[in-house]
């Protein structure tokens, strides 16, 4: 698995578009994508994680979202990230990409590779990692 350095809009049609890897068709093919958010309402503080997966023709594989409830909006997307990485886990896939928009999530899940973190969600995710470069 890997995170991916930029982000892309798929567009309507299905189509995967410029995602910033090498343009060889041959190559995407091998890949599943992941696309990962979480979004807060704002009055209510209500909250939701969600994500799906798409191959490598950029064709709709499997979505989800989970309610949280009261919850912050760094911690919604660390459950968002969670969720996908046990999905993509439990289905098998490798050769994973994963599209995100919060840098100050990744950089919390980098910068707490080699420290335990107290965060249960950063930690369940590490584990998650580690399992899968075995």
């Amino acid at each position: 698995m890997c995170w991916a350095k930029q982000s892309s809009l798929a567009p309507k049609d299905g189509s995967i578009g410029n995602i910033g890897l090498p343009h060889e068709e041959f190559l995407l093919r091998d890949w599943t994508f992941l696309n990962i958010d979480g979004a807060i309402q704002v009055t209510s503080r209500r909250a939701a994680a969600g994500g799906m997966v798409r191959d490598g023709t950029g064709d709709w594989v499997i979505g989800y979202n989970r309610f949280l409830g009261n919850c912050l909006i760094f911690y919604i997307e660390l459950w968002g990230i969670l969720d996908d990485l046990k999905l993509i886990q439990c289905r098998g896939y490798s050769n994973v990409v994963i599209h995100f928009d919060s840098l100050e999530v990744v950089k919390a899940i980098h910068d707490n590779v080699s420290n335990i973190s107290n965060s249960a969600l950063i930690r369940k995710i590490h584990r998650i990692l580690s399992q899968e470069s075995q």
